[in-house]
């Protein structure tokens, strides 16, 4: 599958290039630069405040209920949630794990649970211009700890999956110990989930980092937080 995905991508590529072109330049956000089709068509898309569609009746499937259709981007959390209360909006997506209780008590809401995949890799040997690992006083670690393979394995032993899946992101997580959740292509049903050991994460970590070393801060985008730490 990997080099039919690259011949995809210069495919895609090449559409927009071209579409662009057409447009006279990055527009893509408008109806004249919007290419494929669908039981809707883009009328108008307004970055990082809406985007609206409208009924394409040339769709040669199952025509939907709606003439129109709008999807306002709305980024807190609180907000979304206040705004479907209200009946502002008839549906929103990734819910708070905290709002999660008060929607499943109102009578007028009903909740969709799905499994999504959030796929955060440890920079081992990170770019010269990324951010850097520190330690609690906020100095760089260079070499970063994680190209010691002991010290990969202390901070998985360190964390407790268990009690973030169910204290932390009480009903919307499962602990694993890989990347792939059950199934999807490429889950193995034998691997467990890593052991929760602090004191054998502690006794994994070279004598080489002194005690004053022994915290670090690990940054990652936005994307990669848990929808509980977001507001």
């Amino acid at each position: 599958m990997a080099p039919r995905r690259r011949e995809k991508l210069v495919t895609l590529a090449n559409v927009v290039h071209q579409t662009q072109r057409r447009c006279g330049g990055p527009v893509w956000w408008t109806s004249a630069s919007a290419i494929g089709t669908g039981p809707f068509k883009l009328v108008t898309c307004v970055p990082g405040e809406r985007v609206e569609f409208a009924r394409n009746d040339a769709w040669s499937g199952q025509k939907p209920a709606w003439m129109t259709l709008t999807i306002p981007l709305i980024p807190n959390f609180a907000a979304r949630t206040a705004a479907l209360l209200s009946g502002d909006l008839d549906l929103i997506d990734t819910t708070s794990a905290s709002d999660l209780p008060r929607l499943e008590k109102t009578p007028a809401v009903a909740s969709v649970a799905g499994m999504r995949v959030n796929y955060v890799v440890a920079m081992v040997k990170p770019a010269e211009d990324a951010q850097a690992v520190t330690d609690k006083k906020g100095l760089r670690l260079d070499p970063s700890p994680l190209a010691n393979a002991k010290v990969r394995e202390a901070r998985s032993l360190a964390i407790n999956r268990t009690g973030i899946a169910e204290r932390i992101l009480p009903g919307t997580a499962t602990p694993t110990g890989q990347w792939l959740p059950a199934g999807l292509l490429g889950h193995d049903p034998k691997t467990p989930v890593p052991a929760y050991d602090v004191e054998k994460a502690k006794a994994l970590l070279p004598s080489s980092m002194p005690s004053a070393r022994r915290r670090f801060s690990k940054p990652t985008t936005p994307s990669a937080k848990p929808s509980c730490c977001k507001r």
